[in-house]
């Protein structure tokens, strides 16, 4: 068992029956967990998707938690809170890997959008005449 602050910073796992974009999955509580930013040690409370977003562009990008804090604290504008800057620059991060090619291949702007397309075959208007024809 972790120690009690411990645990209230660790990253909750997502349940093995939720899926990744299954929206009723999220949680809107806060999260706080300790960052060092430029040296100095700080909190921040976050929601949980968020972690996890920042948990994964750290991945993606090899970079840790703080290295990613501090670069953000460095170039947030001056009117904006330091998390309100964070959630920014995860939106930023993921809008711009957001390409058409990626919104095609992911199913987005379709009636598809929340599961994979099989399991709407029941309301696809072009299911019967695709059977027909044996597609």
């Amino acid at each position: 068992m972790l120690p009690r602050t411990a645990q209230a910073n660790a990253i909750a796992p997502v349940p093995a029956n939720t899926q990744k974009d299954d929206i009723a999955g999220l949680r809107s509580s806060l999260i706080s967990r300790n960052i060092t930013m430029n040296g100095h040690r700080t909190s921040m409370r976050l929601e949980l998707a968020m972690w996890n977003a920042l948990i994964e562009i750290c991945r993606r990008e090899k970079l840790n938690i703080h290295q990613i804090c501090s670069m953000v604290a460095k170039y947030k504008s001056e009117e904006s809170s330091f998390t309100a800057a964070v959630r920014v620059f995860a939106m930023d991060y993921y809008r711009a890997a957001a390409t058409e090619e990626g919104h095609q291949k992911a199913g987005h702007g379709t009636a598809f959008l929340f599961s994979a397309k099989r399991d709407f075959a029941a309301i696809n208007p072009y299911a019967d005449h695709n059977r027909a024809n044996g597609n």
